[in-house]
C-alpha cells in the first residue's frame, strides 16, 4: 500500500502603494475572512492608525508586540499562538513588519490548527527583497541562527517601497546586502545599476532615482522568486545560488549574540566567499575588489572580530550537515554568475581567504 501526494504552491508578490491607497489591497484580501494582524511598535507608530482605519468593518484583531532577533525563538512563537487561538481553519494571519516579524508570524501560522494561511507585508528593504518573500520561516534555537523552521509559503505578499522612506539609513544598508547578493550570482546588469546609483538609492531610502529604485526592487524580487521556484521545497538537492552569503553568516550572528544584523553578516560572508573564489580561480581579484567597493559604499562592514578560521571551519561543517553532506559554498564565477565549491575548504584555505580579504579591505577602507 502506498499514499502518494503532490505539493504545489503558488503565491503572488505584489508591488503596490499600500499607504497611498489606504491599505485597500490588504482590505480586499481580508474582507470576508476572520484574521489576526501582528505588527511591532515601530511599525505601529508609523502605520498603525492608517491600518486600523483602513480595516474598519473587517473581522480582525490587531496586536502590537516587540519582536527582535533575540526574541526569535520558540517561546515567542508560543506567545503568538496564544494571540491566534481564537482563529478558525479558514482564518488568516497577517504579518506587518521586518524579517523577524514575518518569520515569527509565519511560524505561528504554520503550527496553529496545523497551518493557517498567512499574508506578509514586509516593511524593511531586507524583508521586501528576501526575508519576507520566500517559502520558509524559522526561529533561533540554542543560540544557533534559524536552527528550527518550516516551509510555510504565504498566500500573498504585499510590497510597498514607499514605506522604506521611513527607515533608518542602516536598514537600507542591510537590505542592500541581499540585493547585492542576488546581483553578484545571477544578474550582472543589476550589479551595474547598483554601482551607478548606489549613493542616491541609499540616501533617499530607495525613493530616488524613482525609476531605477523601483526597477531594482522589482528585479531583485523577480530574481529571488525565480531561484526559489527552481527547487521550492529543496527536494531536488541542496545547491542554491541564493545561499551566497549564507554559509558563514549564521555563525557570525550567533557568535555575536545576534548583536550583528543579518545584512551585515551576509556582507562579511560574501566578502570572504568572494576571496575564496578568487583563490580557487573562479573569479578575478579585480572583480572581487569591485564587489568589496560596492559593499563598502553601501555602508556594509568588511571586517569583523568574530570571523576567524576556527569559525569558518565550524560553519563549513554546519553547512555540510544542512546541505546533504556537501558544503555547497557559493562563490562568484564572475559578477552575474556563481558556482559551488565542496573540496579543499579546510582551515588553511579559510585562513588564506581571510588574509587576502584583509589586504583588499585595507586598500579600500584604511
Amino acid at each position: 500500500m502506498r499514499l502518494s501526494t503532490t505539493r504545489e504552491v503558488s503565491y503572488d508578490v505584489e508591488v503596490v502603494n499600500l499607504t497611498g491607497n489606504h491599505f485597500q489591497r490588504l482590505r480586499d484580501l481580508l474582507e470576508s475572512r476572520r484574521s489576526t494582524l501582528i505588527t511591532t511598535p515601530s511599525v505601529d507608530h508609523l502605520l498603525g492608525e492608517s491600518i486600523r482605519r483602513s480595516l474598519e468593518g473587517v473581522d480582525f484583531e490587531y496586536h502590537v508586540i516587540q519582536l527582535s532577533e533575540k526574541q526569535k525563538n520558540l517561546q515567542t512563537v508560543q506567545s503568538l499562538c496564544a494571540r491566534t487561538s481564537g482563529l478558525e481553519r479558514t482564518s488568516v494571519v497577517v504579518a506587518v513588519g521586518g524579517g523577524v516579524c514575518t518569520d515569527l508570524v509565519s511560524m505561528t501560522a504554520a503550527v496553529v490548527r496545523r497551518g493557517l494561511e498567512c499574508i506578509r507585508v514586509p516593511t524593511t528593504l531586507i524583508g521586501q527583497v528576501d526575508a519576507g518573500i520566500g517559502l520558509k520561516c524559522g526561529v533561533n534555537y540554542e543560540g544557533l541562527k534559524s536552527r528550527i523552521g518550516l516551509f510555510h509559503p504565504p498566500i500573498n505578499v504585499l510590497v510597498d517601497p514607499t514605506i522604506l522612506r521611513t527607515l533608518p539609513l542602516e536598514h537600507i544598508s542591510y537590505g542592500l546586502a541581499e540585493i547585492i547578493k542576488i546581483a553578484i550570482v545571477t544578474d550582472e546588469e543589476l550589479f551595474y545599476q547598483l554601482d551607478e546609483h548606489l549613493e542616491d538609492l541609499l540616501q533617499s531610502r530607495f525613493q530616488n532615482p524613482h525609476h531605477e529604485a523601483a526597477n531594482i526592487v522589482r528585479r531583485s524580487i523577480a530574481l529571488m522568486l525565480e531561484q526559489l521556484g527552481q527547487n521550492p521545497f529543496e527536494m531536488e538537492g541542496y545547491q542554491r545560488l541564493v545561499d551566497f552569503g549564507h554559509t558563514f553568516s549564521p555563525l557570525i550572528e550567533s557568535e555575536a549574540g545576534f548583536s550583528i544584523h543579518h545584512g551585515n553578516a551576509v556582507a562579511l560572508d560574501m566578502a570572504l566567499s568572494s576571496a575564496i573564489g578568487a583563490l580557487r580561480g573562479t573569479i578575478s581579484w579585480k572583480e572581487v575588489e569591485r564587489i568589496y567597493r560596492l559593499l563598502h559604499r553601501a555602508g556594509l562592514p568588511l571586517d569583523c572580530p568574530y570571523l576567524t578560521p576556527e569559525l569558518c571551519v565550524r560553519a563549513i561543517a554546519n553547512a555540510e550537515a544542512h546541505r546533504g553532506g556537501c558544503a555547497n559554498l557559493v562563490v562568484p564565477q564572475k559578477i552575474g554568475a556563481g558556482v559551488f565549491l565542496n573540496n579543499g575548504l579546510d582551515r588553511q584555505h579559510m585562513q588564506n581567504g581571510l588574509a587576502r580579504m584583509g589586504e583588499i579591505v585595507r586598500g579600500i577602507a584604511p
